[in-house]
């Protein structure tokens, strides 16, 4: 079961983590998290002390977004910005933080979106959908399971890529088991 602590705790960092990289604002950061725009800039300023190459980077996708009107994701697929003509006020910003964010998420779609036709040419008629970064499978009953995924931990991975990334690969009989959802959250005190 989960805590309301634990969930409160991964909530947190999920903000911090995938927030600061696509762009969010110390204002942005405070409201998600229900702190002040003091405690958020702290966190924004500490997160890039951490990854110093994260701010030339951002500032190298706004320049592009600016000089262009574009970014791109790795594979060359663009997103066109009109926000970035704007010099200030709110529709920049929200273009500054498109042209940071596009990158990392058009990329990591790019990433699955080629691992479903590799798939899928191998293994035809077997998705059942896809939920962000996640491909649910259903196998026929006369297909074995462990093959399958022995198939897609040979098939998942795309080597071309400098950074490597992992593939979990899960069997069960239905999405609830594998994700290992709980039937409920649970407060702290609660004793059923």
């Amino acid at each position: 079961r989960y805590r309301v602590e634990e969930i409160k705790k991964r909530v947190f960092a999920k903000t911090v983590n995938f927030g600061i990289p696509y762009g969010i604002t110390a204002w942005g950061l405070s409201k998600r998290l229900g702190i002040s725009i003091v405690a958020a800039q702290a966190l924004i300023a500490a997160f890039y002390a951490k990854y110093p190459l994260i701010p030339p980077r951002q500032a190298k996708v706004v320049q592009e977004a600016e000089d262009t009107g574009r970014v791109l994701t790795h594979a060359g697929r663009p997103l066109f910005i009109p926000g970035m003509a704007v010099s200030e006020g709110k529709l920049r910003e929200h273009g500054e933080r498109q042209a940071k964010n596009f990158p990392i998420s058009g990329g990591a779609q790019e990433i699955v979106k080629d691992s479903l036709l590799r798939v899928e040419a191998g293994a035809p008629d077997r998705l059942v959908c896809q939920v962000h970064d996640e491909l649910l499978y259903l196998l026929p009953p006369d297909d074995n399971p462990q093959e399958f995924a022995h198939f897609l931990a040979e098939t998942l991975p795309d080597y071309r890529h400098t950074v490597p990334y992992l593939w979990d690969i899960a069997v069960g009989s239905n999405w609830g088991t594998i994700k290992k959802i709980p039937e409920r959250w649970v407060e702290e005190d609660d004793e059923s």
